[in-house]
């Protein structure tokens, strides 16, 4: 399944990465997110707001944060030793997938039309 995330929103990621995570490790969780095209690569820390954590893990990602192009991702989740390293290296790596940054949706103001009715002339 490809994580939506949409361009100057809040967009709500769940993946599961405490089936995997190291009981004995912090859960420090740096995502890094690289573009299909062109490469860029962004990288943010993200806490887990799960209510049931040992099922599933829920993440709050604020895109306004990051700044990133819409387009396709890849993404690779971290489980790290320390939440200030942006050096993967050293984390033990949970999932990978793809994601996508979409604009945000508007949605069209539909307009009621109301007939109206002229009378040309009437006849006496």
């Amino acid at each position: 399944m490809t994580l939506k995330i949409v361009k100057g929103q809040v967009s709500r990621i769940v993946v599961t990465l405490s089936e995997l995570a190291n009981p004995n490790n912090p859960s420090n969780w740096l995502f890094v997110f690289k573009k299909d095209q062109g490469g860029q690569v962004y990288k943010t820390y993200l806490t887990d707001v799960s209510a049931s954590p040992e099922n599933y893990n829920e993440f709050t990602l604020d895109e306004d944060e990051l700044s990133m192009m819409t387009g396709d991702y890849e993404y690779r989740a971290y489980q790290m030793p320390d939440g200030g390293s942006e050096d993967e290296s050293i984390g033990l790596l949970m999932e990978t997938g793809k994601a996508r940054v979409v604009l945000p949706t508007i949605t069209p103001v539909a307009y009621k039309r109301t007939q109206t009715q002229t009378k040309g002339y009437e006849r006496q």
